[in-house]
């Protein structure tokens, strides 16, 4: 990539122009440079370094063409856009024409509409709206969030830097997390306050599905130890045997319904015969949701969309000989005194924790809801749990107003669940225009 090229391509980066110069002059630098060891006149300087500095120079080149590379596709949106582009239209040649117009009908029929809200969005929101789209679409980096360093140790912790040393771009490194509104939050924060209260912390088992980051910040890092898919159960159910010989922390488990009906059962069968002492959670959002939203047996509809009659999770529980009780991870104050008297009964205990996902009713009904902070009464950094909603609780629609240092909820994220104003110790978030999840 030429200079005249690097500099076109800065002209579409939101970064100051100081800036900007800066890091065009590094990229041609690096590769001024690499261009002297190339040309004649560097030959026996070359061949008296040895291949050693060879490798150092063209690794400096790679350095230099990544980084352009990454200006000329990461960062500039139209660019992108038009690669892929070209990539689908070449795919979608090879497909015939009757099978084309089928996915055009059914992407038609679809209901795909983005956010959950019924009302109109104020003002404010439709403006925040439209900066985050135009961002989104051109590649383009909000102002003040790409940080210019001599070196890495230099580079603030969680940003987006440019390193002239090296020439490379690094990106802040974040955990996955749940969407907004996802039940599965509001499940491990409720079980991990219950487990808090507990002589003992007790040992959690988890398994395969969206509940996988339980085990990080977005699930309160709630499980010790996850193996693979239905062997949650199984360990789980080892363990409550354990009971019996002097173990005195509470077991619990837990699986999805998609997992429940593809792997748990057998393990189910197995702790109610030995009698296992422990709590099975069953997060039943009715979806398969990490993997796409494929039919399983508890949605009533098969493989080939056809409708049927839905397996229900809890008949086929009770059938077992589990004692099963139901319960909604959005209603905390009674979800959690449930947790806390199934944790002090024996046996194999199942609770089933019953909440959409917030991604399908995203895209089945709006609600008309408003979650909203009142800054006022908002604690700020002097919150209990240094800005418990968005520190804490998590939820990609809490966020923080830094310029007035308080709490805030993104309208364009939230989907109105609502759960967040009844963890807020000061009683700050509000719900509007409708009923709290």
């Amino acid at each position: 990539m030429s200079g005249i090229r690097v500099k076109e391509t800065m002209e579409h980066i939101h970064i100051p122009e100081e800036m900007r110069e800066r890091i065009i002059r590094n990229i041609q630098d690096s590769m001024e440079t690499e261009h002297f060891t190339e040309t004649g006149h560097s030959m026996e300087k070359d061949r008296f370094i040895g291949h050693g500095r060879n490798r150092l120079w063209r690794g400096k080149r790679k350095v230099a063409v990544a980084a352009a590379i990454v200006l000329a596709a990461g960062i500039v949106g139209i660019p992108v856009q038009a690669i892929v582009r070209s990539f689908v239209m070449a795919r979608m040649e090879e497909i015939p024409q009757a099978q084309v117009k089928d996915i055009v009908r059914m992407i038609e029929e679809r209901n795909a509409e983005a956010d959950s809200f019924s009302r109109e969005l104020s003002d404010s929101e439709m403006e925040r709206m439209k900066e985050l789209r135009l961002s989104y679409t051109d590649g383009m980096f909000p102002e003040k969030t790409l940080h210019l360093v001599e070196q890495g140790g230099e580079m603030p912790e969680g940003t987006l830097c440019y390193v002239i040393q090296t020439g490379y771009f690094n990106l802040p490194e974040r955990e996955m997390t749940f969407c907004a509104g996802c039940p599965h939050r509001a499940t491990f924060h409720i079980l991990k306050r219950v487990l808090r209260r507990e002589k003992n912390p007790g040992v959690v088992i988890g398994d395969i599905g969206c509940y996988i980051m339980s085990g990080q910040f977005a699930g309160q890092y709630a499980f010790q130890a996850c193996n693979c898919m239905g062997s949650g159960i199984n360990l789980a159910e080892a363990l409550g045997q354990l009971t019996r010989y002097g173990l005195d922390q509470k077991v619990v488990t837990m699986c999805g319904d998609s997992t429940f009906f593809h792997t748990i059962m057998p393990g189910v069968v197995n702790a109610v015969y030995h009698r296992a002492n422990m709590l099975l959670m069953v997060l039943d959002n009715s979806a398969t949701a990490m993997t796409g939203f494929q039919p399983h047996p508890g949605t009533g509809i098969t493989a080939m969309g056809t409708p049927a009659e839905p397996m229900n999770i809890q008949r086929i529980l009770e059938a077992m000989g589990c004692k099963v009780e139901v319960a909604d991870p959005f209603d905390v104050q009674e979800t959690e005194k449930t947790v806390k008297r199934l944790l002090q009964e024996d046996g194999m205990n199942v609770l089933i924790m019953r909440q959409p996902c917030a991604t399908l009713t995203a895209k089945k009904q709006k609600k008309p809801v408003r979650v909203w902070v009142d800054q006022d009464v908002c604690l700020g950094e002097g919150c209990g749990c240094d800005k418990y909603c968005s520190r804490v609780w998590g939820c990609p629609g809490n966020t923080w107003d830094f310029k007035n240092g308080k709490a805030q909820i993104d309208p364009v994220t939230c989907v109105g669940c609502g759960v967040c104003a009844k963890f807020c110790p000061s009683g700050a978030i509000h719900v509007e225009g409708g009923e709290e999840a």
